[in-house]
């Protein structure tokens, strides 16, 4: 888990600093900043070091140098795409899925989220277009918020950091009343007026000139499976091959492997399967004291 965080319009790194400071404990291992005082724009991350822990700090240029990234999540077909990257004699220096993703963007551009298997919200600056490039996973399982004025565009991982800046946003009772009908406000709304949140498979691009925006969904569920032509359509009658092979996808990190382990048959599949590699893998299960809810005992 990392943060993310951006100001457009303003190449303000005071407030920068201060948005992340308040979100420190999403990204305890260190915290990077870009500035470009040409184009008023600056952005940073808090990371949480996870895959090359030497190399893969953030933001990263991609291997042009025309674009620099800023990025929350996992690739986890990042070894995959770097095969065929690197027959298209793209260079790397790391060993991380950070440098997958922007490199990955420089040569296929925004089609490129399509042939990725993970979750993330990023921020691409391209430094030829002058232009701003947020995206959300399929799903939405990493969270981007944002609000716009006439002067400045800000982003965060955190909504309450968006009121560093600014303490008048008031509740939208119609928003409020999607929360308490789904337990969780849809995106593109949340709780408040003028602050929004990327919906999930969107692209939304901000130009550094003028503010100007543009959305495109790259992905909808109603659509059915994404296939390209990197990653050809699964056999499901070799589920359990399929099911094996992406655990040790998602489990490739430099930290030890944890799990957390509910009382349902899903969480212990899962552990069944780990265990055939990660001899000493350490599960943690949650308690509460509202039996209604406790799953411990199981």
């Amino acid at each position: 888990m990392c943060a993310i965080y951006g100001i457009i319009g303003q190449n303000n790194i005071e407030l920068l600093k201060k948005i992340s400071k308040f979100q420190i404990f999403r990204g305890p291992d260190s915290q990077n900043f870009y500035e470009n005082k040409n184009d008023n724009f600056c952005f940073g991350i808090n990371r949480l070091a996870v895959i090359d822990k030497k190399l893969g700090n953030q933001p990263m240029f991609s291997w042009d140098k025309k674009f620099i990234l800023v990025f929350n999540g996992a690739i986890y077909n990042f070894l995959e795409l770097k095969k065929i990257l690197l027959k298209k004699n793209i260079v790397f220096k790391t060993n991380s899925d950070t440098e997958v993703l922007i490199n990955s963007y420089a040569y296929w551009g925004e089609k490129a989220f399509n042939y990725f298997d993970g979750m993330w919200a990023c921020c691409i600056y391209d430094l030829e277009k002058k232009k701003i490039i947020l995206s959300r996973d399929y799903l939405g399982q990493k969270p981007l918020f944002y609000y716009k004025d006439k002067k400045k565009f800000v982003f965060s991982s955190q909504i309450g950091c968006l009121f560093i800046d600014d303490n008048n946003f008031s509740i939208n009772p119609k928003n409020l009343k999607r929360y308490y009908a789904f337990s969780h406000t849809p995106a593109p709304y949340t709780v408040y007026d003028n602050i929004f949140q990327l919906k999930p498979g969107e692209i939304l691009s901000v130009s550094t000139d003028n503010l100007e925006t543009k959305s495109k969904i790259f992905w909808d569920i109603s659509d059915g499976p994404d296939f390209n032509d990197q990653f050809t359509k699964k056999d499901l009658k070799n589920f359990k091959l399929i099911f094996s092979q992406a655990l040790l996808k998602h489990s490739i990190a430099d930290n030890n492997i944890g799990l957390l382990l509910s009382g349902g048959k899903d969480s212990t599949i899962i552990k069944k399967n780990l265990e055939k590699k990660y001899k000493h893998l350490q599960t943690f299960t949650l308690g509460f004291e509202e039996e209604t809810f406790d799953e411990s005992k199981y």
